[in-house]
């Protein structure tokens, strides 16, 4: 039985990886001396006559394909049908005497490996018997039966999850809820593991740049940026990309109602002794939670808290000086004493503020804007208010609005110190 070995190959596309493609067949080239056939689309050239219109033929382009050509010892096998196969922004009809129903191309999709019985349908297809291009055809075909019937569609079935995850959040805390919330939560990690893969893969095909302009790909592309028209993500000063209106708005109902069936499960879960402006991101971090976090990020730029009798409002944590930046105040030297005052109500002495103790421990700038809030105004219930709308009510729109507006500045939402405070 001869033995053989057989390259499938697709070249860089870009001009500038070109050479790559050389350095890859040179590469392969040092493995075992056996009769060596290559096929696919080196996207190089080596004669003139094998294009027509377009760029001007690249001479660099032929010099790197015949070097690479005489280092391999590889020959020209010639070809069988019309001369020209594609043409940039040009129907087929356009080349070819008639023009043929479109193929769909098939791809083996690295996510396939994780699954165990991927191997079982590849096996079944070549036992079949047939000749080796008989079991290619069929392994493909089965193999796009079998992935599209186990992973079925990534986007819907997420969609799904997350109609299912807030028809619970709004039921009773019943162990049965909380059962079913963690289940959809743990499948909602297995599609985001299995669509990162796959996106993941797609995004090492540049090729597909140069591809056909007319396929399914491209129409379902230009459908999905005619979607997104409208402001769907934003990105802050320091990256992070904000993209998801429900998850927005679900930190700021997090925030807001301590008591909800959402509220309590992730804090046993994840916060149990911390606060949901605190908390951190463990490694083994759900797909729901990754969200949230990412989300917070947003929530916190306008969250403060509206003071009541100050009880409750820790001073060197919380945010809620409106006036300040992050509605935040320092402490002059850094770190707090360990006798220094902990909570806002320490701060207030029969019914105005402490002025004595505000010079004591804050800055000027940051004593003058502490007392311009009246503490006349206090109430007896202590919440969190959204800064940036007069109701003190929380809006996406008004969190975009706010980040917006804060990147024209190059600054936070809030104000900022004089230049001379410190």
């Amino acid at each position: 039985m001869a033995v053989w070995r057989f390259t499938g190959i697709y070249g860089f596309p870009e001009t500038e990886n070109k050479h790559k493609t050389g350095v890859l067949l040179n590469n392969l080239n040092n493995l075992p001396d056996i009769p060596w056939l290559v096929g696919g689309d080196l996207n190089l050239m080596l004669w003139s006559m094998e294009k027509q219109g377009g760029v001007g033929f690249d001479f660099a382009e032929a010099t790197i394909l015949r070097e690479t050509l005489d280092k391999c010892k590889l020959g020209d096998l010639g070809y069988v049908g019309y001369q020209f196969t594609w043409s940039n922004n040009r129907e087929d009809r356009v080349h070819a005497p008639k023009k043929k129903k479109r193929v769909k191309i098939f791809r083996f999709e690295e996510i396939w490996l994780r699954e165990e019985s991927c191997g079982d349908v590849i096996r079944q297809a070549w036992e079949g018997g047939g000749d080796i291009s008989h079991n290619i055809k069929r392994t493909a075909a089965n193999l796009g039966g079998w992935s599209k019937a186990y992973f079925g569609n990534f986007a819907k079935e997420m969609g799904d999850c997350k109609a299912g995850m807030a028809a619970l959040m709004e039921k009773e805390p019943s162990p049965e809820n909380i059962a079913q919330m963690k289940a959809i939560d743990e499948r909602m990690d297995e599609l985001e593991e299995r669509e990162e893969v796959f996106w993941k893969q797609r995004s090492r095909q540049e090729w597909l740049k140069s591809g056909d302009k007319n396929s399914k790909f491209f129409h379902t592309k230009a459908q999905q940026r005619r979607k997104r028209n409208a402001i769907v993500k934003i990105k802050d000063e320091a990256g992070n990309i904000y993209k998801d209106e429900d998850h927005i708005a679900e930190v700021w109902r997090l925030l807001t109602n301590s008591h909800s069936l959402m509220s309590r499960t992730l804090k046993q879960k994840y916060f149990p002794n911390a606060e949901l402006m605190e908390a951190k991101i463990p490694v083994n971090a759900s797909f729901t939670w990754r969200s949230l976090m990412s989300a917070r990020n947003l929530v916190s730029k306008g969250a403060r808290k509206l003071i009541g009798k100050g009880l409750s409002t820790e001073i060197w944590k919380h945010p809620w000086v409106p006036t300040l930046p992050n509605f935040r105040v320092l402490y002059r030297h850094q770190q707090p004493a360990e006798h220094a005052p902990t909570y806002v109500a320490d701060l207030i002495s029969d019914g105005d503020w402490n002025l004595p103790l505000l010079n004591s421990y804050f800055l000027q700038w940051e004593v003058n804007e502490i007392t311009k809030i009246p503490v006349a105004r206090f109430g007896d219930d202590e919440s969190w208010t959204w800064h940036f709308t007069k109701s003190g009510d929380f809006s996406v729109r008004s969190a975009y609005h706010a980040m917006i507006e804060s990147k024209k500045h190059g600054s936070a939402a809030s104000s900022s110190p004089p230049n001379n405070a410190i």
